[in-house]
């Protein structure tokens, strides 16, 4: 059968038309694929695709984007940067042919990426980045074998990374960066040894580093900045030769900085910001000749900067700060033509800054907190192309120069706390590009420049904490007419007069501070003009007039501090009104009146302070935010205020305030309360113990200074988190209940002047904080400057923002000693050998108790961190506490008035190992010689080893104790020649040498003695000489009599001066020297074997209050000069061979009633003229035999001396002590123990003493 071929086969025009069908079938097919696309986008705001229409099928390979092969197939789609919105769909995998997909930068979305791009197995470069993609990276993906670049980033892709991209051995490029992607590194992508580039930063991923990564030798980028990751960093990435950006910031590595890493001789950029890498930066990082940006800021790096980074010469950022990084910045890192940005900031370094003069192209730099020393070098003014310098907190020293002027381009200048000195230069105002000029917290004088017309950039402005003086300038007015001036500060200057009333034209100021200046008069009117104003600190001026109630209106304000001012009057109403205010601060401003209701509408108020003012009445409801709650030293009287039920609070302080009665307030309904003081009132009653219940916050509580009796409750038994408790200044009795030794955050206990009884325990394991051995007194918690308080002071610090949005916060630092305190109550029992547990404990007093037993088996070595030990007043015995010298923080000692004997071993081998300011031993039994080791202690003031058992000469020092302030020593068995030295101390004020068995002459020569002569710089009237390290000011009391009774009277050492060698066996003339001694206020030589005449250079010692030469051997007449010292209140002349008359008596000087009374002249016979009875011209009487006993009489001068001519009793010996805590208000002296510089404020005596004066 024959087969008809037509139907079973194709001719060859056959397969032509069957080919152009295909062809156009095809071709319409695509198009209908691009043009359903097109369907899904959204928007098209610059009409790129205006070209995909149906009408233009023909021409659909010239189409937008479009690419098509020979065949017409499309190859290619790039559609990038076309602000195209709407979402990919699943069509574009149906284009088999397609090598080249590029949507990047557009705002594409969707709940995915299609699964369908797993089916363009052609694909080679896939570059989606910069769209809102959302969903995972889907697994049909991996289909895509052909891909060499995929390019995901800036999407919003969540889950892990495939590790199925490892199968693309052609990858050379793979960026997932700025997504949302978790987990691991695939270490599969060690397979793709092709890779170049690898960014995966700004995501969420973890984990370590693969080290199968260090196979990539083609790899030229790896940047995996701001993410998780940790570990090390692989040592072998040195072998990635090819490296040239290595991209690690930001991450939580740790670990040293590879050394392997300088191998990588093409790296350009090395970033390692923000980890925790430890450890030196290797030297060999010089060998990075091609670095241009290295920034290892932000991690724990020590050692030294290394030399070699010379030799990077194509460096343009160099950033090493927020480091511990020590020594000198090399001098050779003084040439780098390309250095832009060159930061050293927030390290160690010490040293002088780096030359500057190869740095042309330099822009940025910042040395700010470190060690650096020296002057702003000149070759900083040559770097014409300056924008920012921040070198502030250094102690560099010198001058701004004139040649700041020539920085044109100058942004930022910002020298704070940098010890800089002189004038501000004029040519600051040729810098007109300023935004930011900060010379705050230095030593500038003279007046403010007039240089600020110019400056029409400038936003902040600060001048604080100098010695400027004279008027704010009209200027600044004037600019603020160009320049966006918000941040203004002056304060803590001398300035005065009054402030210009242009600044009303700084419309824009939202911080402006003249805080602690002399300006005077109202506050200016144009404050109420201020109405974008924030913060406005007029605080310790002399402003006067009330408090306005237009500062209330403006707007934005959000803190007033108007403290220590002399304005007057009562809050007004209108504080109401001041609805976004935050912060109140009204102290010290002689306040009346009662505090508006109105105050409860401030829904925003967080601190109210009107401390120390004469406010009376109710105290009103607070808003529900109110914080922070001072009403102290006030005049409130009445019970505790029931007033006060806001749950937001956590600081009240209401000590001084004349609140009296038993305390009934619920404080549960306060249960954030972290801060109670209601100290130096009249709470009465006994402290229930329902009291605190619900105040589990609470971490300091005052309750001192009132009169609450009844034993110590067991109301803190759920306060776990206090830190303070002082019910001191009490009547409490009973003993102290166990729990308070189970507080594990306790770091004082203060409960010293009650009527405790009991023993004290041995064990302190639950004091868990007091027990640790470190010095962590920083808390920060809210709490009000309580003056009342020895052991807690605070500092209050307003921290902004420069250009950000102003952030209004403060941080309160509270500083707290660890102190167990105990003194003046009546405990017994032996001494606790476990107190040496505590090796936190930094101050330590049980003075006046009754405590017994042996302490030279105690461990006082353990507790290292001891600063101050008060034992003294007790019944203790045994010999001196070994070891002592290791306690190398220990400034003040005291083991006065108990029982101690054998010698006084001071084994201190060298002054670094002695910090003792304070020793006082008297009134024991110790024995054998003077200690010669305290010559060590050079910091040493007070010296007391009175009433003891010393004998032997006084040792021969030179150059010893050359701060020492008192140096007492009476009642013991010394002998032999006062030395040389004695007379050589230039602060000593004080010298009690009575009651021993000194021979010799006094010396003639006093001036070494600069603290009691004429020459002295030391001030009479503050407790400078007499201050410790610690802020603590020793004060001195001694003991007068009349008629048998003593009387008790106290002075601050700094201004009371005194010396007393009497009851010894001294010979020859008071020396005429004597009267060089100005400062003397009290001088007593008597019962030695003095003779010659009462020199008459002693009327030229003007102060002195009290004079006692009795039972000597001295004669001639009274010289006339006593007659004229006005001050003189205490007179004793008595047994010496005195003769001739009288001075007489004159009207004219207050020292006539010490010549009213013959009791004041006994024994010297030869006395004529009143008040005596025996006149200049007749026989002398017959001698008193009772006077005549009273030679050789031990008996008190008040069997004999009246009342109206009491007499010094000196030779009693008894020198007392007590404290003076300063204030942290304005960081006193108390704060050079953290650092922080010294201002003066208001101070408050504190009873703490090594000895407590006797009721």
């Amino acid at each position: 059968m024959q087969v008809n071929s037509r139907r079973v086969g194709f001719s060859l025009s056959d397969f032509r038309a069957l080919g152009s069908v295909y062809h156009v079938h095809n071709k319409l097919t695509r198009t209908n694929l691009l043009l359903e696309f097109k369907k899904g986008i959204q928007a098209d705001p610059f009409h790129r695709l205006s070209s995909w229409s149906s009408g233009n099928l023909v021409n659909v390979c010239r189409w937008t984007g479009i690419t098509c092969s020979d065949d017409h197939r499309v190859t290619s789609l790039d559609l990038s940067g076309m602000q195209l919105s709407g979402s990919i769909g699943g069509i574009l995998g149906n284009l088999s042919r397609l090598v080249h997909l590029d949507l990047s930068n557009n705002a594409l979305n969707g709940s995915s990426l299609p699964e369908d791009l797993g089916r363009l197995k052609n694909l080679q470069i896939l570059a989606l980045d910069g769209n809102n993609i959302i969903g995972r990276i889907p697994n049909s993906l991996g289909q895509c074998l052909k891909l060499k670049i995929l390019s995901l980033s800036g999407n919003m892709l969540t889950g892990s990374i495939p590790s199925y991209l490892g199968r693309m051995e052609n990858l050379t490029k793979l960026h997932l960066s700025d997504n949302q992607l978790t987990g691991t590194l695939p270490v599969s992508l060690a397979n793709c040894s092709k890779l170049q580039s690898v960014n995966a930063s700004f995501n969420t991923l973890e984990g370590s580093i693969p080290q199968e990564f260090l196979g990539l030798q083609g790899l030229t980028i790896l940047d995996l900045q701001s993410n998780e990751f940790n570990g090390s960093i692989p040592e072998d990435l040195g072998r990635l030769w090819n490296l040239e950006e290595l991209w690690l910031r930001e991450n939580r590595l740790s670990g040293s900085i590879p050394v392997a890493l300088s191998n990588c001789s093409s790296l350009r950029v090395l970033a390692l910001r923000r980890n925790s890498l430890i450890g030196t930066i290797p030297a060999d990082m010089g060998n990075l000749r091609h670095l241009k940006f290295l920034a290892l800021n932000v991690n724990n790096l020590t050692g030294d900067v290394p030399k070699s980074l010379a030799n990077c010469l194509a460096l343009q950022w160099l950033h090493l700060g927020w480091n511990n990084l020590k020594g000198e910045i090399p001098w050779e890192l003084r040439n780098f033509p390309e250095l832009r940005y060159f930061l050293l900031n927030n390290n160690q370094l010490s040293g002088k800054m780096p030359s500057f003069q190869n740095m042309p192209q330099l822009q940025y730099f910042s040395a700010e907190n470190n060690f650096l020393t020296g002057t702003i070098p000149d070759s900083l003014y040559n770097c014409s192309s300056l924008q920012v310098v921040r070198i502030g907190n250094n102690p560099l020293g010198g001058q701004v120069s004139s040649q700041i002027g020539k920085l044109t381009d100058l942004q930022v200048f910002s020298a704070f706390s940098a010890y800089l000195n002189g004038s501000m230069p004029l040519e600051v105002g040729n810098c007109s590009a300023l935004v930011e000029f900060d010379l705050g917290w230095n030593s500038l004088t003279g007046s403010i420049p007039g240089f600020f017309t110019d400056l029409v950039n400038l936003e902040v402005f600060s001048i604080a904490g100098n010695h400027l003086e004279g008027v704010v300038p009209w200027g600044i007015g004037e600019m603020c007419l160009m320049a966006p001036l918000w941040y203004l500060d002056l304060g803590i200057n001398r300035l005065n007069g009054t402030i210009p009333d242009n600044i009303g034209d700084c419309t824009k100021l939202r911080y402006l501070s003249v805080l602690t200046n002399q300006f005077s008069g109202p506050v200016p009117l144009f404050i109420s003009n201020l109405t974008a104003l924030e913060i406005l600190d007029l605080r310790e001026n002399n402003f006067e007039g009330g408090v306005e109630a237009k500062w209330f209106l403006l707007p934005a304000l959000k803190a007033l501090y108007i403290s220590g001012n002399n304005f007057s009057g009562e809050l007004p109403k209108e504080l109401g009104s001041a609805l976004n205010l935050e912060e109140f601060w009204a102290s010290s401003i002689n306040l009346a009146g009662s505090i508006p209701a109105e105050v409860q509408q401030l829904g925003n108020l967080r601190v109210f302070s009107v401390n120390n003012n004469s406010l009376q009445g109710p105290i009103p409801p607070f808003g529900a935010r109110i914080q922070i709650l001072e009403l102290a030293e006030n005049d409130f009287g009445g019970k505790f205020p029931a007033s006060l039920e806001n749950p937001e609070l956590q600081s009240l302080t209401l000590h001084g305030s004349g609140l009296g009665g038993e305390i009934t307030f619920n404080f549960s309904l306060l249960p954030r309360l972290q801060t109670l003081i209601l100290s130096n009132n009249n709470f009465t009653g006994s402290l229930p113990e329902s009291l605190l219940q619900h105040c589990d916050d609470l971490i300091l509580l005052d309750l001192s200074k009132n009169d609450f009796s009844g034993s110590i409750p067991s109301f803190t038994h759920n306060l776990t988190k206090l830190q303070v408790l002082s019910l001191a200044e009490n009547r409490l009795t009973g003993e102290i209940p166990g729990w308070i030794w189970s507080l594990p955050e306790l770091r004082v206990l203060n409960l010293a002047s009650n009527n405790l009884t009991g023993n004290l325990p041995n064990d302190y394991s639950l004091l868990k904080k007091l027990m640790m051995n470190s010095s962590d007194n920083e808390v920060s918690v809210p709490v009000e400057n309580s003056a009342d308080t020895p052991y807690y002071n605070f500092y209050y610090v307003v921290v902004h923002q420069i250009f950000e949005e102003l952030e209004f916060s403060l941080r309160r630092t509270f500083i707290i000693y660890k102190v167990l305190d105990i003194s003046n109550n009546s405990l017994s029992g032996p001494f606790p050998s476990g107190l040496s547990t505590l090796a936190g404990l930094q101050f330590l007093n049980l003075a006046n108790n009754n405590i017994f037993g042996l302490i030279s088996d105690v461990r006082f070595e353990d507790m290292a961190l001891l600063v101050s030990m008060e034992l003294s007043n007790n019944n203790l015995s045994g010999t001196f506490p070994p070891r002592l010298n290791q306690l190398r923080s220990l400034s003040f000692f005291s083991l006065a008035n108990n029982d101690l004997t054998g010698d006084i071993i001071l084994d201190f081998p060298d002054n670094a190992t002695c910090k003792l300011q304070v020793l006082s031993l008297a009134g024991n039994r110790f024995t054998g010689n003077f200690p010669t080791s305290i010559s060590q202690c050079k910091d040493v003031k007070v010296l007391d080893l009175s009433l003891n058992q010393l004998v032997g000469a006084l040792p021969d020092f030179h150059d010893a104790m050359p701060k020492l302030v008192i140096l007492q020593i009476s009642s013991n068995r010394l002998e032999g020649e006062i030395p040389a030295w004695v007379w050589q101390l230039p602060q000593l004020q004080v010298i009690d040498f009575s009651e021993n068995n000194f021979t010799g002459r006094i010396t003639t020569n006093f001036s070494g003695l600069l603290g009691l002569g004429m020459n002295s710089n030391l001030s009479t009237t503050t407790t400078s000489s007499a201050t410790t390290d610690y802020g603590i000011s020793v004060r001195f009391s001694t003991v007068l009599w009349a008629k048998g009774v003593a009387l008790r009277y106290t002075y601050i050492l700094s201004a009371f001066a005194f010396m007393s060698l009497s009851n010894n066996e001294l010979t020859g003339e008071i020396p005429h020297e004597i009267g060089s001694l100005t400062k003397l206020r009290g001088l007593n030589l008597s019962r030695n074997n003095l003779d010659g005449e009462i020199p008459r250079t002693i009327g030229s010692i003007t102060s002195l209050e009290g004079l006692d030469l009795s039972r000597n051997q001295l004669m001639g007449s009274i010289p006339s000069e006593i007659f004229h010292m006005n001050v003189l209140a205490a007179l004793n002349l008595s047994m010496n061979n005195l003769s001739g008359p009288i001075p007489s008596n004159s009207p004219e000087y207050q020292t006539n009633t010490l010549f009213t009374t013959a009791a004041l002249f006994p024994g010297n016979e030869d006395l004529c003229g009143p008040p005596s009875n025996k006149s200049c011209e007749s026989s002398p009487p017959s001698p008193d035999p009772t006077l005549e006993a009273g030679r050789t009489s031990s008996n008190t001068f008040g069997e004999w001396v009246s009342l109206q001519a009491f007499l010094i009793g000196f030779a009693i010996g008894h020198v007392g002590f007590c404290l003076i805590l300063l204030s942290m208000r304005v960081r006193s002296t108390f704060s050079r123990l953290l650092g922080f510089p010294s201002t003066s404020d208001r101070f408050r005596q504190v009873s703490y003493g090594f000895y407590t004066e006797p009721q």
